[in-house]
């Protein structure tokens, strides 16, 4: 229960509760299920890696890093993700997979 409380003008107050329960039930399944996440993809044993269409690394796996030769995840995400292609066109190639299989 969440109560609040508000002065009026005349001094009367008013007290407001709020059944807050169905809230937290949706927060502790959230922070669950991103528990979950972040441990299958930290313990994965395949690289894993999530980039924005535009080629930002925004993270990846230690496996993935291993399997590049760099020292830990924080090295590739200086990196664009085209720079671990073969070539510019081979990530281009890739992207438009992605989109074209979403549609």
């Amino acid at each position: 229960m969440e109560i609040s409380t508000r002065i009026l003008e005349d001094s009367r107050f008013l007290v407001f509760g709020h059944d807050i329960a169905e809230r937290k039930n949706a927060e502790n399944s959230l922070k669950e299920s991103e528990a979950k996440f972040r441990t299958l993809f930290e313990q994965n044993m395949a690289g894993v890696y999530q980039s924005t269409l535009n080629g930002v690394i925004l993270n990846c796996n230690d496996a993935f890093a291993r399997m590049l030769k760099y020292d830990s995840p924080q090295d590739i995400l200086q990196l664009n993700a085209s720079d671990l292609y073969f070539s510019p066109k081979d990530r281009i190639d890739f992207t438009d997979n992605v989109i074209n299989q979403k549609t």
